[in-house]
């Protein structure tokens, strides 16, 4: 019976769609030939070799960062009194700035490995083998590659600015009452940096001649021949990230809420320039895993059984198995809360025997909160660059009533799975006032004038990409024959190469984003003067926006 068996190459690709960095370098294989032969074996011998090479290379990175920030600034110019003096009461009180923040940058994990993915050669012969004799020959070549990168990183940062330079009274005093006050600014800042894993693993068929090859050659009548060649090529990258982020910040800038009231001179608040920003950014959990396997035109895997003897029973098998697993696994959970209040107003300058007059500075107040950059960020390359590689089974002058199998295999299985999982709450809230000023009831002219009052808030998302890159092997001649096959024998030749590839992607993303902001020049009273009553108010402007970009697959296999 002669029987010829070929599987053409097989591709599946499967993604689910649901909505970094560094330093270590592994060694490479070394690089030599296996090879086990049985030669010119005796009647009714029975011989076993057995060549063995195993290469195992395990890498584990783990990292674990817990941070606590706490910074709180309490700092005042005002809170001053200038009350029921004979003559002028006068306020004077200077600028606050306020500048600082937290920087953070936590676990970073980097690997690169040189591989010798396939050896030179690998094979098995029983060649000229005695009658009613026993021979089996083994060749085998293992190479394990293990990489596990793990980071967890938990950090809070609490940030708390209260900077005043109002409240400041100057009341009841014989002559005039004047409040200046200097101007309040404050910038903060929290930097979050965490979570970062790279893998990268270069191999080759560094033989321009590899060849994987069983054979039986010239084997005795009625002797039982085994010669099986295997190369097993086993690589898995496990990389996981957990971060955990908290992030507070609280601004309060005072320059107003100040008194001039009940003066018989004149009342006269004038109140300083108050700023408050703030920023918060996160930049977490990158995972990159890049492979690439080299090869030449010349490569091939072949198993023969040539010349066997009558009676005989003949296996050759010659398999190269490679499995690669690649699991990237990112969980973040950011919780921002940003507040930013900014006060110049307030102002009282009231039932003076002279004039009263509210000057308030500009109020400014802006929030920027980032989730961005690389945020549950996956990217996976394959590349297997085997030229046009061989593949043949071959049965050649079979003796009569022999049994001979040739086997050649090729199996390549490549899984890669990323899963995202983001929860996100950004709460912003920018409060700014330079209104809300009171000139009533003053003997002379009543006076609001207000500065004008800028908020912004930011919220910028950016989370949960996968991206895969995959080529493969090109295939050269793949055959299976018998060829000048004895009577009564059976014969079996089969070249089979299987591709399978699982590609699995899957995202999570929960987002929650609130942003209030108010901004306030009005509610001023000039009334009740015996002068003139006014108050003109500044401008008021609000910039809010709010962008959210997540859950991105993106697959190329060619």
């Amino acid at each position: 019976m002669n029987q010829l068996n070929i599987v053409k190459t097989k591709v599946a690709a499967v993604s689910t769609v649901a909505v970094l960095l560094f330093s270590l370098a592994g060694v490479g294989n070394a690089l030599a030939s296996f090879s086990a032969v049985n030669l010119s074996t005796g009647f009714s011998s029975i011989n076993d070799v057995d060549a063995t090479g195993v290469d195992v290379f395990t890498l584990v990175d783990d990292n674990f960062g817990e941070v606590d920030n706490i910074q709180g600034v309490d700092t005042e110019t005002g809170a001053n009194s200038s009350d029921s003096n004979t003559g002028e009461g006068e306020n004077n009180s200077g600028g606050i700035t306020v500048v600082g923040g937290f920087g953070n940058d936590f676990n970073i994990n980097s690997a690169s490995h040189t591989n010798s993915w396939w050896n030179q050669a690998v094979g098995s012969k029983n060649d000229t083998t005695g009658a009613s004799s026993t021979n089996t020959a083994d060749a085998s070549y293992d190479n394990t590659v293990t990489a596990i990168q793990d980071n967890e990183a938990d950090l809070d940062n609490t940030i708390t600015v209260d900077a005043n330079t109002g409240e400041n009274s100057a009341d009841t005093n014989t002559g005039d009452g004047t409040n200046k006050t200097g101007g309040a600014t404050s910038n903060t800042t929290e930097s979050n940096k965490a979570n970062g894993n790279k893998f990268t693993s270069w191999g080759s068929m560094p033989s321009s001649l590899f060849a994987n090859m069983a054979e039986n050659l010239i084997t005795g009548f009625s002797s039982t021949n085994t010669a099986t060649s295997d190369v097993d090529n086993t690589l898995t990258s496990v990389s996981t990230n957990s971060a955990l982020f908290g992030n507070l910040s609280t601004t309060l800038l005072n320059s107003g809420i100040n008194t001039a009231d009940s003066n018989t001179g004149k009342g006269k608040n004038d109140t300083g320039d108050a700023k408050g920003s703030t920023s918060i950014i996160n930049d977490a959990n990158s995972n990159t895993v890049d492979v690439k396997i080299l090869g030449s035109s010349d490569n091939s895997l072949m198993s023969g059984n040539n010349t066997t003897g009558a009676l005989s029973d003949n296996d050759s098998t010659t398999m190269v198995a490679s499995t690669i697993d690649v699991v990237n696994d990112n969980d973040a959970e950011f919780g921002n809360t940003a507040s930013v209040d900014v006060n110049t107003g307030e102002n009282s300058s009231s039932t003076n025997t002279g004039s009263g007059t509210n000057e308030t500075g500009k109020g400014e107040g802006n929030i920027l909160i980032d989730n961005g950059s690389f945020f549950n960020k996956n990217d996976t390359k394959l590349t297997f660059e085997s030229s046009m590689f061989g593949l043949m089974a071959n049965n050649k002058n079979t003796g009569f009533t022999s049994d001979n199998d040739a086997t050649s295999t090729l199996t390549t299985d490549v899984v890669v799975v990323n899963d995202n999982d983001a929860t996100v709450t950004n709460e912003a809230t920018v409060d700014i006032e330079t209104g809300a000023n009171v000139a009533d009831s003053n003997t002379g002219d009543g006076k609001n004038n207000t500065g004008n009052a800028k908020a912004s808030s930011t919220i910028t998302n950016d989370l949960n990409i996968n991206t895969n890159t995959i080529k493969w092997m090109a295939m050269g001649a793949l055959s299976a024959d018998n060829n000048t096959t004895g009577a009564s024998s059976t014969n079996d030749a089969d070249a089979t190469v299987t591709n399978d590839l699982t590609l699995v992607n899957v995202n999570s993303g929960t987002v929650t984003n609130t942003s209030t902001t108010t901004s306030s020049t009005g509610g001023n009273t000039s009334s009740f003067n015996t002068g003139s009553g006014t108050s003109t108010t500044g401008d008021s402007s609000v910039l809010f926006g709010i962008v959210n970009q997540g859950n991105g697959n993106f697959n190329i296999v060619n």
